[in-house]
């Protein structure tokens, strides 16, 4: 089982809506150093959630490595995104196992650019819906929470509700075995 490697707009959101337990649960989260960080920055949401998650080994919490010389088309361009997005990425194309999980823009457009596989928070309802740890209604209701926490287009909603357990297995793969 790989790792779930999570920004931190996408671990907010999971918080924000009820699903970070689940999540927690489910997969075996990873979150950067600068990802850490801001999570537990004085006054944010959640701040000694997070940081009492990493204190009982719940997410772990690592450090990445130093991206390889220049000229390395595999490897994003540090200027282009925020510090966590980009050691989020990095912790993945250092380790090559597991997904990300990214709410923001860039990082999801280099994942499908580069061939990572990721989600985003949208998606962790109808993942752990078809896993069979959440029933039906929960994930409507969890995925209707996720729709007002976070800025979501038309587009990605569109195809968020396009997907089924199909296209969606390995990331119901990668999940912890139940309890």
């Amino acid at each position: 089982m790989g790792l779930a490697y999570a920004d931190a707009s996408s671990t907010i959101l999971l918080y924000k809506t009820g699903l970070l337990d689940a999540f927690t649960d489910a997969w075996n989260p990873a979150w950067s150093r600068g990802v850490f960080t801001e999570l537990t920055c004085p006054g944010y949401p959640g701040e000694n959630r997070f940081t009492a998650l990493a204190d009982r080994g719940r997410v772990r919490i690592l450090t990445p490595e130093p991206v390889p010389s220049s000229g390395c088309k595999t490897w994003p361009d540090r200027n282009r995104m925020d510090l966590g997005e980009y050691e989020t990425l990095c912790l993945y194309l250092h380790n090559r196992e597991g997904f990300i999980l990214a709410d923001d823009k860039k990082a999801a457009r280099f994942c499908l650019d580069a061939g990572i596989p990721f989600i985003n928070a949208l998606l962790v309802p109808k993942l752990l819906y078809f896993a069979g740890r959440m029933d039906a209604n929960s994930a409507s209701r969890k995925t209707q929470d996720l729709s007002r926490e976070g800025r979501y287009s038309d587009r990605i909603h569109e195809k968020a509700r396009a997907l089924d357990q199909d296209d969606l297995a390995f990331f119901i793969k990668e999940m912890r075995p139940c309890p």
